[in-house]
């Protein structure tokens, strides 16, 4: 699902919605609670089983995640939300490592990748929880792209690293 539209259907949704967690700020949307959400988004949530809805206190709707099974997540907080460690949040608190299902996937939106350490912050995070990445040659690439260039320090570690090695030590977890 593109982006922007889990945003506006995320949005769109009036609290409360599906299964308050016990973190008291995630909500568990499944399919049973879909006829609770307006109606021109419920054929685009068709071929999901559930959503998690990301919150600030209960009341304010800041992000989600998005399940496609277990080939992969799907995560969005609000730009004006960003930076509040939202979804950190939901990590360290076990929510989200709950929800997951068998041998769950996770995709690196590569253009969010600010440097090899941002990348490895982010390899941790889903690490912690059991996730591994499903589209680690396109990481690879990204990096190696950038990490050509010696003026962009902050990539160059990846120049340690040829496909297959990269591949090797980070589709590993723990």
């Amino acid at each position: 699902m593109q982006e922007e539209t889990f945003e506006r259907i995320l949005r769109s949704i009036v609290l409360p919605v599906g299964e308050l967690l016990n973190d008291e700020r995630t909500y568990r949307v499944t399919r049973d609670d879909f006829e609770q959400i307006d109606k021109q988004y419920r054929e685009e949530l068709e071929s999901f089983h559930k959503f998690l809805v990301l919150t600030s206190d209960g009341k304010t709707i800041v992000g989600g995640v998005l399940f496609y099974d277990s080939s992969d997540i799907q995560e969005i907080i609000f730009e004006e939300f960003r930076g509040q460690h939202f979804m950190s949040t939901i990590h360290k608190n076990r929510i989200l490592a709950n929800e997951l299902y068998a041998d769950q996937r996770v995709t690196i939106v590569t253009d969010a990748i600010e440097s090899f350490n941002d990348f490895k912050k982010k390899h941790h995070l889903a690490s912690c929880i059991g996730l591994k990445i499903s589209n680690l040659e396109e990481v690879y690439k990204y990096l190696s792209f950038w990490g050509d260039n010696d003026d962009n320090k902050e990539f160059t570690e990846i120049q340690k690293y040829d496909e297959n090695s990269f591949i090797r030590k980070f589709s590993k977890l723990f």
